[in-house]
């Protein structure tokens, strides 16, 4: 006689599978998740504005993903958290000053996308004021062993009317 015993736990396996969604359902959770994620994505670009406006590069390179990418209006990318850290850096000397705020972070697994409105200020060295620049920002984030982490970020200037 044959034993029932693969056949069960074939069975077994089968029935412990999760029940799938329903469309609305998915979309509670999804919008859940991006809730989630845009609360940490705040909070992330608070921390940033502060060590990006106090030029602690290293702090701001730790943001992004070891290959990550900063690219901004009228520089070459600055790819990799090195070259991040070091354009932070160079920033400083200008006495730079950065405020982002999200307008939308949308969440997809372990992706999201934050699209924004920045403002720079730079005080070059002799200079009697401050010039301001604002504009706004695309970011893809990746979550990375929990963390989320920037892999493009992408910051064009607002032109100026003359």
């Amino acid at each position: 006689m044959r034993s029932l015993a693969p056949a069960l736990l074939l069975l077994a396996a089968c029935s412990s599978a999760p029940p799938t969604e329903s469309p609305e359902q998915t979309a509670q959770r999804e919008a859940a998740e991006t809730t989630e994620a845009k609360r940490v994505i705040d909070s992330l670009n608070l921390e940033f504005n502060g060590a990006f406006s106090s030029g602690l590069g290293d702090i701001v390179a730790a943001q992004y993903t070891t290959d990550g990418e900063l690219v901004v209006s009228g520089q070459p990318p600055f790819k990799g958290r090195q070259a991040i850290a070091g354009m932070v850096a160079e920033m400083a000397k200008l006495k730079a000053a950065i405020t982002t705020r999200a307008r939308t972070v949308t969440r997809h697994g372990p992706l999201a996308v934050e699209l924004g409105d920045y403002t720079l200020s730079l005080t070059p060295p002799g200079a009697r004021a401050a010039t301001t620049e604002s504009g706004t920002y695309m970011i893809h984030w990746h979550l990375v062993d929990g963390h989320w982490l920037r892999i493009s970020d992408v910051a064009a200037a607002t032109p100026t009317a003359p």
